[in-house]
């Protein structure tokens, strides 16, 4: 089924018996003047122009006032300010994205108003390597939609970044998006690169819960142990942060962002008194648990302890009430989207892209 324009409400569905792809014409624009349909196959088409009835002797309608926006930067911005003043008008809303991680401050935004009201509002997080930024959100109020406000706010969101000498701004969003078709258009409009797949998520069921993988798992090698990430000692937390700067495991498997949000499942694998290995999980949702960081020592990953220390993780969910777990694998990650696709993917009841999109900043 498609729609075309705003939908405030849909009040019912009926279904015509016999009827593929019904259509109905409104009147608020001409296209029942001139829409030409063909009633049987290889029939002439039927065309009746429609006669409007004579107008009515009135005074013409008067345009109405366009509201004069006023539009105001801000490049040091708090995660608490935004969600006092605008939280109503980011999406996807910031407190769901607060779920999964931590935001870097200072947050720079960009908000139009009416008079003092505020109607929309862009926002953007520095990105880690501080030559560019995220976009986290962009929404304009539905009244003040069609006035080309969207892309105002980005190009002053843009200005204020690369005043700030910032060289990009990216955007992450998923192929599940209802907007997915406006958004591409809008990017390829405007000038912003072509949307690479960063990442492949997977929504996997309770399901799972039937693999024989999760229950058959070989016994642990002598000197291998699992047990749960929260009774890691301070100590191991050291040796791990050793790890991440020397470079021994990737910095984007880093298991302590987001720590507020840790999940009950979360495991660690000791080897020889050593921590080699951790599925650190998150509550991403009351209903779902993300999976997060899974690394193992490249010396153990064929002795079949990655499976064992994936099991370690699920089993507690699949016993628990959270139905839905989500995976997220990088798109150059070809060993572990091999894995995913073989242990993983035969459980999955939704699979969707995370794409990103790069405008480059200041001409360049």
């Amino acid at each position: 089924m498609e729609v075309a324009g705003i939908i405030s409400e849909l009040y019912d569905v009926a279904v015509l018996p016999g009827v593929r792809r019904p259509m109905a014409l409104g009147f608020k624009s001409d296209e029942i003047s001139r829409f030409v349909t063909i009633e049987y196959p290889n029939a002439p088409p039927v065309f009746q122009p429609f006669k409007a009835a004579p107008a009515a002797q009135t005074a013409p309608r008067q345009p109405a006032a366009a509201p004069g926006y006023r539009f105001q930067m801000s490049v040091d911005m708090t995660v608490t300010a935004v969600l006092q003043q605008y939280h109503p008008l980011t999406f996807p809303p910031l407190a769901e994205q607060l779920r999964g991680r931590s935001l870097r401050e200072p947050l720079v935004t960009a908000v139009a108003r009416v008079g003092d009201e505020p109607i929309a509002m862009a926002l953007a997080e520095i990105a880690p390597d501080n030559a560019g930024a995220h976009l986290l959100s962009c929404f304009v109020a539905t009244a003040h939609r069609r006035h080309g406000i969207a892309t105002r706010l980005l190009a002053h969101l843009q200005q204020a970044l690369a005043q700030r000498g910032l060289r990009y701004l990216d955007l992450s969003y998923s192929t599940d998006w209802p907007s997915l078709p406006v958004v591409e258009h809008f990017l390829a409009r405007y000038g912003w690169l072509p949307p690479q797949t960063l990442l492949y998520q997977y929504k996997v069921t309770y399901d799972i819960g039937s693999a024989a993988w999760l229950h058959d798992a070989p016994p642990l090698p002598d000197g291998c142990e699992l047990f749960p990430w929260s009774d890691l000692q301070p100590a191991k937390h050291q040796s791990i942060q050793r790890k991440l700067k020397t470079g021994e495991c990737p910095a984007n498997l880093d298991p302590f962002q987001a720590d507020a949000h840790l999940a009950f499942n979360s495991v660690v694998l000791r080897h020889g008194g050593d921590v080699a290995g951790w599925m650190v999980t998150h509550q991403a949702a009351t209903d779902a648990i993300q999976y997060t960081s899974f690394f193992l020592r490249p010396d153990l990953q064929r002795q079949g302890l990655g499976l064992a220390l994936l099991a370690a993780a699920i089993r507690p969910q699949v016993d628990s009430d959270v139905p839905y777990g989500i995976w997220q694998v990088a798109a150059s990650n070809e060993p572990m989207l091999a894995f995913v696709r073989r242990y993983l993917q035969p459980y999955a009841m939704k699979q969707t892209e995370r794409r990103v999109a790069r405008q480059v900043l200041g001409g360049e």
